[in-house]
């Protein structure tokens, strides 16, 4: 599997964590000024996808960083990805209704019409809230602390540990996350919707362990990365499919029978791909080719 963040196989873990721990925060201030200096949506995702990865490495490389800011850093980026999930959900709901099945359904209705140019009005209004929201919370302190974590803590690290190689520990560490998220209980449409998504989340941060661990491990981790992204992204489409069709109702739009018929298929459809994918991640036989493949590593930072 290509790295996006060049690690070679024959990087130390913690070389690997300067690489990929570097990346992200170069990723975040690329896509935050993005934000500030246009209306495209992109930008305002892919910030938000790059402090998700970030905080997922900093949990990853956790036992190299307790004597540098990176549990500040998470704390922080954290909330600041929770002030900005407001305007995401407005943009991806505003996305949404312009998708290919809603707009074909909704072809010539003028409601619809006005909605959405009421919508895409109350987006460029915003606008401004979102930048000063950035320049504010994250270009000032938390900027500046960013870049002396990146520039300076990090390569101070290298003097430490530097015998042990990133296959060994990665190897390792997925595994044993592998492991607590398969003892999880399945869910199903009646679990609580707080389950859900926690399990959303620890199946999203899998993800991102499984493909940094991918560029240097086996194909077992590739795959794994793979199921922890169906399970994310099935779970995901099911909630959305659900909330989509109350935004719909609450925007007192006459929609067609097929339109909500439509939302519920969807949502089967992700909860059968949901079960089919968490099956195959759970198998006794998948479980054991990830045992053999990844847990070969060094358990000295556990």
């Amino acid at each position: 599997m290509h790295s996006p963040y060049s690690i070679a196989k024959s990087d130390s873990a913690i070389v690997a964590a300067g690489k990929i721990l570097g990346k992200e925060i170069h990723h975040i201030n690329v896509f935050a000024q993005g934000v500030i200096d246009r209306e495209d949506t992109n930008p305002l995702h892919d910030l938000r996808v790059s402090i998700r990865k970030l905080r997922a490495a900093i949990k990853f490389f956790a036992p190299f960083l307790k004597d540098t800011s990176a549990a500040d850093l998470d704390a922080r980026f954290a909330t600041l990805c929770d002030d900005l999930s407001p305007a995401r959900d407005f943009d991806a709901w505003l996305e949404y209704l312009q998708s290919g099945k809603i707009s074909e359904q909704l072809a010539g209705n003028t409601a619809y019409e006005a909605y959405v140019a009421r919508l895409q009005e109350e987006r460029r209004e915003h606008l401004p809230e979102i930048c000063f929201l950035l320049e504010s919370a994250y270009s000032a302190s938390l900027h500046d602390e960013a870049r002396v974590f990146a520039e300076q803590q990090l390569p101070a690290l290298l003097d430490k540990d530097a015998s042990l190689g990133f296959r060994e520990y990665s190897g390792h560490r997925l595994y044993r996350y592998y492991r607590k998220v398969a003892r999880l209980a399945e869910v199903t449409p009646e679990t609580v919707v707080e389950d859900i998504h926690t399990l959303r989340k620890k199946c999203r941060r899998g993800r991102y362990w499984a493909e940094f661990t991918a560029t240097v491990a086996s194909p077992s981790a590739a795959q794994l990365a793979k199921h922890f992204k169906g399970v994310a992204t099935a779970l995901g489409t099911a909630r959305d499919m659900q909330l989509h069709v109350a935004q719909l109702h609450n925007s007192d739009l006459e929609l067609p029978p097929e339109l909500t018929e439509w939302h519920h298929t969807m949502e089967q459809k992700a909860w059968r791909k949901y079960a089919r994918t968490w099956q195959q991640m759970t198998d006794k036989s998948f479980k054991r080719q990830l045992k053999r493949e990844l847990d070969c590593g060094s358990k000295k930072h556990d």
